[in-house]
């Protein structure tokens, strides 16, 4: 006999936390092992069949399903496929005839994540912009479930829980305080949310700003005194295989972190934002002192030679020399357009860890000019992926409107 054991629907507009809300839930009941099935406007019922006959046959008998339903979805197919799966305990597949019944034993954790429209002007889409349209169109969804709402606080469980523990510890220790200990968490998170320029309000977008500032922090812990430090092969050391340590490069003094713990905050805030369009990106920007990026070091060792920054217009001469000899302004007066593109040309290749003159050869196919607001988007881009974000870009040609989700 199936056994549902929760069932529960999260319905609303993009980044308000459903995503991060449902496999959170689901981790907590499941585990690791859970299937997310997307179904948007080239879903199938086959697609369906042989995500639930695949987590089937790893011989789980607790399965969790993140049912993400779009406002493109083909809404009578879901429908008929929920019947099935809920009232005869199978799943069928429309074209082909071929069914798959769920063996006995099995327990379901089914939550399902129904999107609205997006603010698009599109007349077949507009009366999707209403909760109570799309759950007239998904009977057996708003029938089966429950309705819930997303989370509201971080978790200190899981990768977000030691994302909070890691800057919390920094923060503490570059403030010269006591070491935090766990009840301590949450007031230090809020407190470090509260230094950003930029507002987050979603759960999501939150925990997400924490992950990308412990990456920082990280470095900032490691890097305490010398960054340039590495250790080489001392080859005239009588015993094989020793080594020595040598220094290279200027090195930070503890004073030059806490500048840049600040700085990372406000740059981590403002690439975790739930909604942007290009024009407020750039314009934002320009209040962010400096965007930073990391090359893949060649030797592994913490060096903030590895780092690379950017600066939009805001001010950087509070920070050390060698956070301004590895930044590049970004203002189209401050140096010629050609001049510009070239180093954006290397920047650009250095972001996505490919060759410069790749970069030039798909610009020069497509006469393209590379400015500092297409270098902008894609490094909002690249944090997305990063983060494994979603985002959608909007607009027609040319106009470069980005709105990151």
């Amino acid at each position: 006999m199936l056994t549902i054991l929760i069932s529960q629907y999260l319905i609303g507009g993009t980044s308000i936390g459903k995503s991060f809300t449902i496999k959170q839930r689901l981790h907590a009941a499941v585990g690791e092992k859970f299937r997310v099935i997307a179904v948007n406007e080239n879903f199938t019922s086959h697609m369906f069949l042989r995500s639930l006959r695949e987590i089937i046959e790893t011989g789980e008998k607790k399965i969790g399903l993140h049912i993400d339903i779009s406002c493109y979805a083909p809404y009578e197919i879901i429908n008929r496929l929920l019947t099935h799966l809920f009232f005869g305990g199978s799943v069928i597949d429309e074209t082909t005839g071929e069914a798959l019944a769920i063996p006995a034993g099995i327990e379901l954790h089914i939550f399902f994540e129904l999107g609205l429209a997006p603010s698009v002007e599109d007349a077949a889409l507009e009366k999707f912009k209403l909760e109570s349209a799309v759950l007239d169109h998904l009977p057996m969804v708003s029938f089966l479930a429950e309705s819930s709402e997303v989370e509201k606080t971080i978790s200190l469980r899981g990768a977000s829980g030691d994302a909070v523990r890691t800057v919390a510890k920094l923060f503490c220790k570059l403030r010269q305080r006591a070491e935090p200990i766990e009840a301590d968490l949450l007031g230090l998170a809020i407190e470090v949310l509260r230094l950003a320029k930029t507002p987050l309000a979603g759960v999501a977008s939150k925990v997400n700003f924490f992950k990308l500032l412990a990456q920082r922090c990280n470095l900032l812990a490691k890097v305490e005194v010398q960054p340039g430090l590495f250790a080489a092969l001392a080859f005239e050391n009588e015993a094989p295989g020793e080594f020595e340590t040598q220094t290279i490069g200027m090195a930070p003094l503890e004073a030059d972190r806490l500048p840049l713990f600040h700085m990372f905050v406000d740059e981590c805030a403002f690439l975790c934002q739930e909604q942007l369009s290009l024009a407020d990106a750039t314009e934002n920007a320009a209040h962010v002192p400096l965007l930073s990026f990391e090359l893949q070091g060649a030797f592994g060792f913490p060096d903030f030679s590895t780092f690379k920054f950017v600066s939009f217009g805001g001010s950087i001469d509070r920070y050390p020399k060698w956070v301004k000899d590895n930044t590049t302004i970004v203002k189209s007066d401050s140096t010629s357009v050609e001049e510009l593109s070239k180093h954006l040309r290397k920047l650009l290749s250095e972001l996505f860890n490919c060759r410069s003159h790749e970069i030039w050869r798909i610009l020069h196919r497509h006469r393209f000019v590379l400015t500092g607001e297409v270098f902008l988007a894609l490094l909002l881009l690249k944090s997305r992926m990063d983060l494994r974000m979603s985002l959608i870009w909007e607009g027609g040609t040319g106009t470069l409107c980005e709105r990151p989700l």
